[in-house]
């Protein structure tokens, strides 16, 4: 059986000028597809990121994410999906439970994510650019990844027994609803 990584790379290589994804009136090719996965898993493995570790993953719909799913698993790590909407304690609670290594995200999720990272295991942190409207007067949409460490967390964890306190939920009521039924009861 193939695995994904290597079924990527054969079409890369069979069918790279055939068409992997449509996005905001541009195409991306296989061929494309496949040096974008290369270059941000070299990119990724130069920072650190190696066989199971655990990546914290929040983009939005893009083409960029399904290349970095495609790179994480030619590295051996495993993809923490986070919800775009998380906020506050959610998010935080998502983060710390996942013991991810480190958090890939668009910039646009910076706010949220600055104010919770300090609480979490994450050591690296790469931002992807948030693309600009064409003609605007900011960054471009094509600018490189910018990983961020943070130092203080960059040394090897260490088993700690101290405990941290929990973030679970809190439990809400249940509300109930009446059944109605159609038939009338005599």
């Amino acid at each position: 059986m193939e695995r994904l990584d290597d079924l990527v790379a054969r079409r890369a290589r069979d069918d790279s000028g055939k068409p992997f994804c449509f996005f905001g009136g541009s195409i991306t090719s296989f061929g494309e597809l496949g040096e974008r996965v290369g270059r941000l898993a070299s990119g990724l493995a130069a920072l650190g990121v190696a066989a199971g570790d655990r990546v914290a993953v929040m983009l939005a719909n893009h083409p960029d994410h399904p290349a970095v799913f495609l790179a994480l698993v030619r590295l051996g790590v495993t993809q923490v999906p986070i919800n775009i909407h998380l906020r506050g304690v959610g998010l935080e609670y998502v983060l710390r439970h996942s013991e991810a290594r480190a958090i890939i995200a668009d910039a646009r999720f910076a706010p949220e994510l600055s104010t919770i990272l300090e609480r979490t295991s994450v050591s690296l942190l790469v931002w992807r650019p948030t693309p600009v409207p064409l003609g605007s007067a900011g960054p471009s949409a094509s600018m490189t990844w910018r990983p961020r460490r943070r130092p203080e967390l960059c040394a090897p964890r260490r088993p700690t027994t101290e405990s941290s306190p929990s973030l679970t939920p809190r439990a809400r009521p249940v509300r109930r609803r009446a059944r109605c039924s159609a038939r009338s009861r005599t």
